[in-house]
């Protein structure tokens, strides 16, 4: 293609249905600045919203992209990749990544770890809550983060945290539960020693049942600082007997 007055650039927007490797697109960095006329997406914006990560790493690694634009919606590239982390989580992704669930995750903190290099204040939060052992690291000293913010979960797709099955779990998460439940180790170290960590605001509590199924001693460990050790989870069980529940030897 060549740039002319008459080019429509929305064509472009419309490839993104088509099923070709990520390769196939590489051309689009020639059009990085172009915008889709109804929605006012860029292209780094689309490949996210049609759930082509691989393609928005391509694109947000061009000279001259602007990670701060945003659509008609008011929304910027990271806020839209935020978006399909967290349709994931909940199980409300459309469209849905076909793929090595794996796959979906090393992508997606791939392209946050570019887009959070100007990141809004007023998703720093959010970044973090999503953000993987790597990113949390770029994230943890600014200056607008609040370490102990809770996300609520949509109730009909609520997630238990560990403390059993039933139907009293609650319907929120914060940092430290989720980096516990992805297993990020050094995300979880950084909350806990954070000098604004909260233990009653980040949930220690539900947080120490947790990372007993992690097997993660330096984690357990270091939550008994912030927790009563004879608490016992909505099911009336104590943290010895989780441990032994889960063949964890060393939190015994």
């Amino acid at each position: 293609f060549s740039k002319t007055p008459s080019f429509d650039h929305d064509f472009l927007f419309k490839l993104y249905h088509l099923d070709e490797d990520a390769r196939s697109f590489l051309f689009l960095q020639n059009y990085i600045d172009c915008r889709e006329t109804k929605t006012g997406n860029t292209l780094l914006m689309a490949a996210i919203l049609c759930n082509k990560p691989e393609i928005a790493i391509s694109l947000a690694q061009c000279n001259g992209v602007d990670y701060g634009a945003r659509n008609y919606d008011n929304q910027t590239a990271l806020t839209l990749a935020l978006n399909q982390i967290e349709n994931r989580y909940t199980g409300n992704q459309k469209p849905y990544y076909i793929g090595n669930p794996k796959t979906f995750e090393d992508n997606y903190s791939q392209l946050i770890h570019i887009l959070v290099k100007t990141i809004d204040r007023n998703e720093i939060n959010r970044a973090f809550y999503f953000a993987d052992d790597v990113v949390a690291q770029d994230l943890i000293l600014h200056k607008d983060l609040n370490i102990n913010s809770i996300r609520f979960i949509p109730q009909k797709n609520s997630i238990s945290f560990g403390f059993g099955s039933n139907s009293s779990s609650p319907d929120y998460s914060t940092s430290l539960l989720y980096s516990i439940e992805k297993n990020y180790h050094i995300k979880s170290e950084l909350i806990l020693n954070h000098p604004q960590f909260n233990p009653q605001l980040s949930n220690a509590n539900e947080a120490a049942f947790s990372v007993i199924t992690n097997k993660d001693f330096q984690i357990f460990n270091r939550l008994l600082d912030f927790v009563d050790i004879n608490i016992l989870n909505s099911n009336g069980e104590s943290l010895l007997l989780q441990c032994c529940t889960n063949n964890f030897t060393e939190g015994v």
